[in-house]
């Protein structure tokens, strides 16, 4: 649903609660030649009735310059909620969350936007409630911080072999934090990470 307001601002009003978003380009214009905007969320249990997703939007400039979106992938992640969502600046990879879990998704060559999970591994290991709160890709998309309620971050090199396929380091732990990570952030050059914290502090 959309509503058009007198100031000129378009409302999009979607079916499911969207937890996290992201925006970059896509690697492969033809694809989309328009900026992909990244929606998750949903009802979480399918007892809610509703759709558990990562659905993909392209956002345009018609001629007479007003932004607009539109639907390019709805993929349905069945009962697991995602809750977190970050691209890489290339365009190339989508990292979630799942509770504890984090999944990497790859966009896809061909006529038509999509997705294929490609990793999913434990990263948050909280001895009660396992949650990731941030996942951060560096500029280049070559490593990935992630931050959870276990109060450690991690970072993780992602390693493209034969330009093909990716391979992901052991995480390098950076300890410190007190209580949970709750956001994480590297630098445009990527030679500093600053991480902030439940417990009032930024390292």
């Amino acid at each position: 649903k959309v509503l058009h307001h007198k100031s000129g601002v378009r409302e999009y009003i979607y079916g499911f609660p969207i937890h996290s978003m992201a925006i970059g380009k896509s690697k492969y214009p033809k694809l989309s030649e328009s900026r992909l905007v990244v929606f998750v969320g949903g009802g979480g249990s399918t007892k809610s009735g509703i759709q558990n997703s990562i659905q993909i939007n392209g956002c345009e400039v018609d001629a007479e310059g007003t932004l607009s979106m539109k639907q390019l992938l709805n993929h349905d992640c069945g009962p697991d909620l995602i809750s977190n969502v970050t691209m890489s600046s290339d365009g190339q990879l989508l990292a979630c969350s799942v509770k504890g879990e984090c999944r990497l998704y790859k966009f896809c060559r061909g006529e038509q936007v999509s997705i294929r999970q490609i990793y999913q591994w434990e990263s948050d290991f909280h001895t009660s409630y396992p949650c990731i709160n941030v996942l951060s890709f560096n500029s280049g998309g070559t490593k990935l911080a992630i931050g959870g309620d276990d109060n450690v971050l991690k970072v993780y090199n992602l390693n493209l072999i034969d330009n093909k396929k990716f391979a992901i380091s052991k995480a390098v732990k950076l300890e410190g934090h007190k209580r949970a990570v709750l956001d994480a952030k590297f630098s445009p050059v990527g030679d500093l990470l600053a991480s902030s914290s439940r417990d009032g502090k930024c390292i």
